[in-house]
Parts: structure tokens; C-alpha cells; sequence
């Protein structure tokens, strides 16, 4: 359970950060600005820009601990500042780093929201949509669409979720029993939920009898192999 005083705390202590930061950055002030988000890691949840640069998304959640009402608002946190620097390095046009953090922070807001079960704050949801669409066309790693499927299906937009596991499934075959279990437990939801969720029962029914088969084969191919 997540103090709702502790999160409010940071919460305020980020948006400090965060003006400052704002205020360099139209300036065009840009090192200045990194600074500050750098300085803003370090004093809120003791992370600092070589420290991500070296670890894993997993890994930086990792450090804040097993008890969730402190981890998870510091990995909430955390994603945010990574997704303002990412906006920053976009602008200097430090693309390719732009991107890897820029992913690591859409990492961070989605698996605290799902674990959350629910936004930590009222921007969660808007900041994890945001971050999907910065990250553009290019492939995401596949641990972070499986989170991103999982997301869209709590978020009731199975449509969504389902074009997400498609460009999971292009990239990693082994997904094959995550997929159906995507479809068999959507399938275990009204008629109502899945319209509202764009996606037909028909649709699951044909996307799930689809893997059923793409399974079977492969499973064929490799016993003769």
C-alpha cells in the first residue's frame, strides 16, 4: 500500500525540480537543464544519469527495495525525470541516447502502474502515453511491450493491446504461450467489456485458434529437425 503523504512529498519535490528544469530548458540552456535533472535523481531517489546509464530498467527498479509503498513511488519518480531528460536530449540532438532513456523511463511508469494497480499520481496515465508516442516507430525491447500489453489490457483498450503483442510476436517467437494467454483471458470477459475494448470475441477466437495452429507447426518442424 502506497502512503499517499510520502507520494504527495515527492510529488512536490519533483515538480520543484521539474520548473527549474523547465525554465533552462526554454532558455535553451540545455547542460543546465540535465543538471538539474541529474541533481534531482540524485537528492529524490539517490540515482544518478551514470547509474543509468549502466543499468537495466529492471535493474534501477530493483534498487529501491521489495517494500512498494517507498519503491514505487521512487521508481515513479524516477521515470518521470527520465522522461523530461530524454525530452531535453531529443532537443540537443543526442537522438539515439534520447531514445534508450527515453525507454527505460516508459519501462519504469508502466511497471509502477501496474503494480500499483492504478496511477500513483493523476499525470501517470497521460505520462505513460506520452512516453508511447515519443518512442515512435523504432522496435521496443520485448520485456517492455510485454508490460505495454499488459497496460493496454488493464486500461481496457484490448485493440491497442493486441497490436502491441503483434509487434511483440514479430520480435520474439517464444511469446507464442504469453500471447495465448492473453487471448484465453480476455476471452473469460463479457461481450460488453470486450466491445468497449474495441476487440470482438470473434476477433480473440480467430487470433487464438491462429497461434493454436502457428504452435502446433512449430512444434512439428522442431521434432523432425
Amino acid at each position: 500500500m502506497i502512503e499517499r503523504d510520502y507520494i504527495m512529498r515527492m510529488i512536490s519535490m519533483l515538480a520543484t525540480f521539474l520548473a527549474r528544469a523547465l525554465l533552462m530548458k526554454r532558455a535553451r540552456d540545455f547542460p543546465h537543464a540535465l543538471t538539474e535533472l541529474d541533481q534531482a535523481g540524485r537528492t529524490l531517489v539517490g540515482v544518478d544519469s551514470q547509474m543509468v546509464a549502466l543499468l537495466s530498467a529492471e535493474q534501477l527498479m530493483s534498487l529501491f527495495g521489495s517494500d512498494t509503498s517507498l519503491a514505487l513511488p521512487k521508481a515513479y519518480v524516477l521515470g518521470v525525470l527520465l522522461q523530461e531528460q530524454a525530452e531535453v536530449l531529443r532537443q540537443t540532438a543526442a537522438v539515439d541516447e534520447a531514445r534508450r532513456v527515453l525507454q527505460k523511463a516508459l519501462h519504469l511508469l508502466t511497471a509502477t502502474y501496474l503494480d500499483a494497480r492504478g496511477p500513483i499520481d493523476e499525470a501517470h496515465p497521460r505520462q505513460i502515453q506520452d512516453a508511447i508516442r515519443d518512442a515512435g516507430d523504432g522496435p521496443l525491447p520485448p520485456p517492455l511491450l510485454v508490460l505495454l500489453v499488459r497496460y493496454w489490457t488493464m486500461a481496457g483498450r484490448f485493440d491497442r493491446a493486441e497490436n502491441v503483442l503483434f509487434e511483440l510476436l514479430e520480435l520474439d517467437v517464444s511469446s507464442v504461450t504469453f500471447a495465448e494467454s492473453f487471448y484465453r483471458g480476455l476471452l473469460a470477459k463479457s461481450d460488453a467489456d470486450l466491445e468497449a475494448g474495441c476487440l470482438p470475441r470473434a476477433e480473440i477466437e480467430t487470433g487464438l485458434m491462429e497461434l493454436v495452429q502457428y504452435r502446433s507447426v512449430r512444434r512439428d518442424f522442431t521434432s523432425d529437425q
